[in-house]
Formats: C-alpha cells, sequence, structure tokens
C-alpha cells in the first residue's frame, strides 16, 4: 500500500534488534510471486539479506555450540539467529544477562537475538518466529500461520497458540466480511495441524511497536471465553513446518 501510495519512494523492511540494528533488509519489489507463495506455504517472513557490515549464524543448539565451537544448521533448516559485526553489542551492563544471550565461538562474541529463522539457498534470511512460546514448543511457529494467512480473504489478522494442550488458530476477521468457517481457515494453512478455531474481536498487538501479537493477553483472552466463536476443526490436517 506505501509503494502504491508513493511510487517514486524507496520501500524496504528492516531487520534488526536493540543490540544489533540492522541485521537484514529486504527491498518492498524482493516480495514476489514466489516470496508470497513460500510464505502462504509456511516459509515465515522474508526479512532480507543481511548486510554486508554482518555475519549470520543459525544455531541448531547455542548450548552446543559452546562446547563445539560450531553448531550452525544447514541451509533451510530453521534455528536460532545468532550475528556478529562491528555494530553489534559485545556486552551488556549487567554482564550476568550475557550468559544467555551472548556466545563465543573462536573467539568472535555472538549475539542470539531469540529469533527462530533460517537461510534460504539465495542467502536470504528468513524469519519463523520467536525461539520460545507454547506453540513453538509443540512445533509450530506461530509466526509461519501469522505470515501464511496475512493476505488470506475475511482475515485481518491471525495466529497460533496454544492452550491446554490444543492448538488453536485464532484470527480477527477483516472489517466488513463475514464470519468465516472452521474449514476455511484449515484449507489455507492444511500445512499446519490444529485442534479448534476461534474468533475473536480483535488481537492484541505488542503496546512498544504494535508489530507482534501479544501473546500472552491473547492466551488470557482464550482462557476468560473472550472469543466471538470457538469450534473444533472438523479436518483433520497433517502436522507441517
Amino acid at each position: 500500500k506505501i509503494a502504491a501510495m508513493a511510487p517514486r519512494a524507496r520501500v524496504a523492511f528492516l531487520y534488526g534488534a536493540t543490540e544489533a540494528e540492522p541485521i537484514a533488509l529486504a527491498e518492498h519489489k524482493a516480495y514476489g510471486a514466489a516470496e508470497r507463495s513460500a510464505m502462504r506455504a509456511g516459509g515465515g517472513v522474508l526479512a532480507g539479506r543481511p548486510i554486508e557490515e554482518i555475519a549470520v549464524r543459525i544455531l541448531a543448539d547455542p548450548q552446543e555450540a559452546r562446547q563445539r565451537e560450531d553448531m550452525t544448521v544447514s541451509r533451510q533448516i530453521a534455528g536460532e539467529i545468532a550475528v556478529s559485526g562491528p555494530h553489534v553489542s559485545k556486552s551488556y551492563l549487567d554482564p550476568a544477562r550475557n550468559t544467555d544471550r551472548k556466545l563465543t565461538l573462536n573467539g568472535v562474541v555472538w549475539h542470539r537475538t531469540g529469533d527462530a529463522g533460517y537461510l534460504d539457498e539465495s542467502a536470504r534470511l528468513w524469519l519463523v518466529g520467536r525461539c520460545s512460546g507454547k506453540a513453538a514448543d509443540a512445533g509450530v511457529d506461530p509466526l509461519r500461520v501469522e505470515a501464511a494467512l496475512a493476505d488470506a480473504p475475511g482475515i485481518a489478522r491471525a495466529t497460533l497458540v496454544e492452550r491446554g494442550g490444543r492448538l488453536v488458530r485464532v484470527y480477527q476477521r477483516a472489517r466488513g466480511n463475514r464470519r468465516l468457517e472452521a474449514s476455511e481457515i484449515a484449507s489455507q494453512v492444511s500445512w499446519c495441524h490444529a485442534d479448534e478455531v476461534a474468533e475473536v474481536q480483535a488481537i492484541p498487538m505488542d503496546t512498544r511497536h504494535h508489530a507482534k501479537v501479544d501473546i500472552p493477553r491473547l492466551e488470557t483472552m482464550l482462557d476468560r471465553g473472550a472469543c466471538i466463536s470457538r469450534v473444533p476443526c472438523v479436518l483433520r490436517e497433517e502436522p507441517g513446518l
């Protein structure tokens, strides 16, 4: 929408963290048919190519990486994103925080972002969510679902949470649209199993940037029954990515 409003402007997606900004950059034009198809298939969100000044590693197991000095995974396999470079902070003011967030491999300090992602065959970085999270613990990254349903007809926003051992797809209806059947949503993310589908008035977002789903608040809403509807999934989908 922004690109359409300002056709001569350079529109780009910037990925980074307070400790490492920026990490990767994706031009608006990079989101072509192949990329959008990959997102709908559960590929996550394209963050773009890492900038020249930074090195990126995808860690399968950060704890084991400390012992073996290297645990980088192969392309297309997701793990924790770790970065190193001249603009990446080497330490926190409170050294105690370094234990969990900093990793030294072969004398180089790497910052563990806490984000999960992977590098594709073109060395572009894709995000699939946070390394922590109950839905992620169940083997499904919520961001994959959020990205897949971002442009789905009738849906303003959607995500995935786990409540009581059951995976729940939660969606917010687009303004002026009818209520969607559970099977309609399931057909668009058939690669991802879910036990229930819930519709809410509005999916809460983080108060700082209004860019990430506030999972704890959403979980509280579901536990309190603050749903327009919540029904079992009729179709049995195969577990996906």
